[in-house]
């Protein structure tokens, strides 16, 4: 009996203790489940990195792409420049560059060179919030006003290599049926500063009864149009002019 007894003691004894040491196990991790652990943490740090350097690689790309924009910019008007048989190309606004002209006090209208190819130039001008498009066939014997569009959904949108003529109107040229060259090499001054070899023409119409509207515009060496005269006659006469007051990156 007491044999027995003894035995029975031992039994609850080792039971326990097995319990004891299959929590304790159990509260461990196992190797497995660390391994897995560190395996996540790493490949997390490797994905950060990696997204990291391709952010780096996106920036990179696009400041390497906007400075050969601007090269590629310089270089043309350099060439214009430099180049004897320029001509009249010398008298193109710079792409990308906003003009701002005011009547001394408040802005009147703004144009913006939008895009160029050796034969076209395409601007737009901003009055008011009334956007038109233009595209001239700005070459080094001729400044001829070939397209332009009032309505235009998306005026900045680039259409000198497809765009289909709907106006003919010379403005400097060897017509000058309605626009007359009175001055070849004029001096402007305007706020933004002094202008010299301005090409001043000239347009009359009779648009308004009794009354003639003369329009005259003045052209300079890289910034195309620099001043815009408007005057009607007659007894209800008056006029006004608006002058390039400042001139900037778009």
């Amino acid at each position: 009996m007491k044999k027995w007894l003894f035995l029975a003691i031992v039994g609850v004894i080792l039971a326990g203790c097995s319990n004891g040491n299959s929590d304790q196990v159990s509260n461990e991790p196992s190797t497995e489940e660390t391994s897995n652990d560190e395996n996540e943490t790493k490949t997390q740090e490797e994905n950060t990195q990696q997204s990291s350097q391709e952010d780096t690689v996106s920036e990179k790309d696009e400041e390497d792409e906007a400075k050969e924009d601007g090269q590629a910019a310089s270089e043309t008007e350099d060439k214009k420049k430099s180049d004897p048989n320029a001509g009249l190309k010398k008298y193109r606004p710079e792409v990308g560059m906003k003009n701002i002209f005011t009547d001394g006090t408040a802005e009147i209208f703004s144009e913006t060179a939008v895009a160029e190819n050796d034969q076209f130039i395409q601007v737009v001008r901003d009055l008011n919030g009334n956007r038109t498009v233009s595209v001239y066939e700005w070459t080094a014997d001729e400044l001829v006003l070939v397209y332009q569009d009032t309505e235009s959904e998306d005026p900045f949108a680039p259409i000198v290599e497809n765009f289909g003529s709907n106006e003919e109107e010379q403005i400097i040229g060897s017509n000058e049926e309605v626009w007359k060259l009175i001055e070849d090499s004029a001096t402007v001054t305007t706020e933004l500063g002094e202008f010299t070899n301005v090409k001043v023409v000239q347009k009359t119409t009779n648009e308004v009864e009794g009354a003639e509207t003369i329009f005259t515009r003045y052209y300079a060496p890289e910034y195309g149009l620099v001043k815009e005269v408007f005057e009607l006659t007659g007894e209800q006469g008056y006029s006004g002019e608006a002058v390039l007051a400042k001139s900037e990156k778009r």
